[in-house]
């Protein structure tokens, strides 16, 4: 998920960063012998796979986001996590994924890199955006292998480091999902913010085991290591699973209190509704249902207009309004 604010960084930093890859942040691992030869979890046996690690940077400061993962495949069911997808937007300020690579290492310790080139696939389009899905396979896997990837998605550095004409950029906004459906053995994320953005616009919800807070270090950095993650349940009458997941989610709002942030979004809505009641009104078919579903009394009518009142100023007889 992207947002906009406005800051230039050069190109050049992006360009270094990004040139580097995976060999900037998370090299590929040479496995113990205990991983090659594991059959089984210990804590939890009936665990189709594990991630040996899972590591996430979101870096606002270069633009980029990046993934690496290790996951050994313990049962037959799992093979399914060799084919890696990797949703995405297509729109400006959106630079798509990029420095893609992978492997596979059987359980003799043998490797097969991944030498076919990724799909990028259209899932959906609304107007010039679109939903793609880059999906890749890892080579020549089974049960016992080790399969592992990287990837970045990156801000389009067009025109100057993902400036747009009005001269503000876009910026990554990460989800952290701490917790899967598989177990976790070590994982690492990262985020690096700008510093006008921290105390600012954004803020960040987080549910982690032990109930662990999350604050920013003295460099204005958020950074989360954690070990031996278990699996979330998946019982039968369960409440809604998302609800229960260890995760961390960041947002950016005007907001500095839960108490503001809802008393924006009422009235926000309440905006809205006025909106639609006054494009409503410029269709003379439309217009009449609507008053007469919304305001079918007198004093509905007197209600709808005090409610207007402070939230829109006309600006001329056309029809047209202006929130305040």
């Amino acid at each position: 998920m992207n947002s906009r604010i406005g800051r230039f960084w050069p190109a050049s930093l992006l360009l270094l960063f990004i040139a580097l890859g995976p060999a900037a942040w998370s090299q590929f691992q040479t496995p113990t012998p205990d991983e090659l030869k594991m059959t089984t979890d210990p804590k939890y046996p009936d665990a189709a796979a594990v991630f040996l690690n899972y590591e996430m940077k979101t870096e606002n400061q270069v633009g980029y986001e990046s993934v690496y993962a290790r996951i050994k495949i313990l049962k037959e069911s799992a093979k399914e996590l060799a084919t890696v997808h990797i949703p995405y937007r297509k729109q400006t300020g959106n630079g798509g994924i990029a420095a893609i690579s992978g492997r596979t290492i059987h359980a003799d310790g043998s490797i097969v890199p991944m030498n076919v080139k990724p799909e990028d696939l259209m899932k959906s389009k609304a107007g010039e955006s679109e939903i793609r899905d880059v999906v890749f396979n890892l080579p020549s896997v089974e049960v016992g292998s080790i399969i592992e990837f990287y990837y970045q998605e990156r801000i389009d550095n067009h025109e100057g480091y993902g400036l747009d004409n009005m001269g503000s950029r876009w910026v990554m906004v990460p989800q952290w999902e701490v917790q899967r459906a598989y177990p976790v053995r070590k994982e690492h994320f990262i985020f690096h913010p700008e510093r006008n953005e921290l105390g600012n616009s954004l803020m960040w919800y987080t549910n982690l085991p032990g109930g662990q807070k999350l604050q920013p270090n003295a460099a204005g950095q958020f950074d989360l290591a954690l070990n031996d993650v278990p699996p979330f349940s998946t019982e039968r009458w369960a409440p809604p699973l998302d609800s229960q997941k260890y995760k961390v989610i960041f947002y950016f709002t005007g907001a500095v209190s839960g108490q503001q942030y809802w008393q924006t979004a009422q009235e926000s809505g309440s905006k809205k509704w006025i909106v639609l009641q006054i494009r409503a009104r410029r269709s003379s078919r439309l217009w009449p249902a609507s008053w007469r579903l919304q305001t079918a009394t007198l004093t509905g009518r007197r209600r709808f207009i005090q409610r207007c009142r402070g939230w829109i100023t006309p600006i001329s007889r056309g029809g047209r309004v202006r929130l305040n």
